[in-house]
Order: structure tokens, then sequence, then C-alpha cells
């Protein structure tokens, strides 16, 4: 077993998980694992998961992409009862469980996205005249372009933020 220090380092104006097999002076979390550079590769394909709900047609393409069976939507709609949030340490420093978070991450998204549609149904009159107040500011990718920094609630950036017609 051996150790894999985990580090936020600043890149493009936002902080973002660095993964190192020499502990670096500020790191933030510490792992034992069998095989650190698998370990260090399954954690950056981990972190390339989109941050946001999904879409069907998103979540399908998501799901190709890393190689697992998308779910019928039905199936989500009980997926927190079905699937236990154990974390990084449970589903990702032991080899045999790296699929499953994967996977429980992906349909997690598409879960968020079903909570969003039912709240807004699908092609329901928009009866919003002027776009929300920007109420906070994130540094993570805009879900429409990935340019940093977003601003709550729409999770968009300054450039995709819808004006007033």
């Amino acid at each position: 077993m051996e150790k894999v220090w985990v580090a936020m380092e600043k890149r493009r104006a936002t902080f973002r998980p660095a993964y190192h097999l020499t502990r670096p002076s500020r790191w933030v979390w510490e792992y034992t694992v069998e095989d650190p550079v698998a370990f260090i590769e399954h954690m950056r394909r981990y972190h390339r998961i989109t941050g946001g709900a999904l879409s069907r047609s998103d979540y399908e393409q998501v799901c190709v992409a890393a190689g697992i069976e998308p779910l019928p939507d039905t199936e989500l709609t009980d997926l927190p009862l079905q699937h236990s949030d154990f974390g990084l340490s449970h589903y990702h420093t032991d080899p045999a469980n790296r699929g499953a978070g994967i996977a429980n991450t992906i349909h997690q998204r598409r879960f968020w996205g079903l909570q969003q549609e039912a709240v807004v149904p699908q092609g329901a009159p928009d009866t919003q005249t002027q776009p929300p107040k920007k109420s906070g500011q994130l540094f993570e990718p805009c879900e429409r372009c990935g340019e940093e920094p977003v601003y709550m609630p729409l999770h968009l950036c300054g450039k995709c933020w819808p004006t007033e017609e």
C-alpha cells in the first residue's frame, strides 16, 4: 500500500485537486491505495464528469464516454434509496469499486436533471420577463461554455447570462 496526497492548486482562476506521490507542503487529503498511478488516472477521469444536472441526451453521451449502461429514468427516480454515497474513500481507493463510483456520480447528475425537469415542465410557457438576479459567484465551469466564474442561481458565466429583452 502506498500513499497519495491531494493538494488544492490554483489553475485558471479556480482551485482544483492535484494528486501527488510525494507529500506536498500544503496537502489537504491523504489516501492509502494499492495502485497509486492507476488511482490518480481514475481520479482525473472522475473529475472530468460534468458538475451539474444532466438532460437525458447529455446523460446518455456521458454514459457512453464512461463505458457504463444508461439507466431508464424510471430507475433513477429512487436513486437515493438504491445507492449510498460512501464518498471517495470507499468508491475510489479500492480498484473493485471505481466503476461504481463513476457510475453512481453520473446517475446522480441525471437524477438532478430529473428533479429540475419536474419543477419546470417541458413546453410550459415562460412567464418570467426578466432574468434572475445574480446572487453569488462560484469558481466552476459555466454549464454552457465552460468559462469561469459562474453566477448563481443559473450557474452561467457573465457571457452566457440571459439579458433583458
